[in-house]
């Protein structure tokens, strides 16, 4: 999942200028920066928590963050199960 996350993230971030230029305040969750808002679609956007400061060849540059999807005009954190969840039902925040 690390690894999906992290070439997800990655993909997102290299598109995360051309949806900032689009989006707008009204667009993004209460108290998320512009800098740290990825537009996805309409409903689903990434908040990006922290940026790799020094990007070496060894480690290229990568964010991480979270998704958030809008549901009834309001942005809620897609959380992902812990480890220990391992029941089929679904997870509850």
């Amino acid at each position: 999942m690390k690894t999906f996350a992290t070439i997800g993230i990655g993909s997102l971030g290299s598109i995360s200028i051309q949806h900032s230029i689009f989006s707008s305040w009204d667009d993004r969750p209460t108290g998320v920066s512009p800098a740290d808002w990825v537009r996805v679609s309409e409903d689903l956007g990434l908040v990006i928590t922290s940026r790799q400061k020094n990007p070496t060849a060894e480690r290229p540059p990568c964010v991480e963050g979270y998704f958030v999807v809008r549901v009834a005009g309001s942005w809620l954190r897609l959380q992902e199960p812990t480890k220990s969840d391992t029941s089929a039902a679904p997870h509850k925040c």
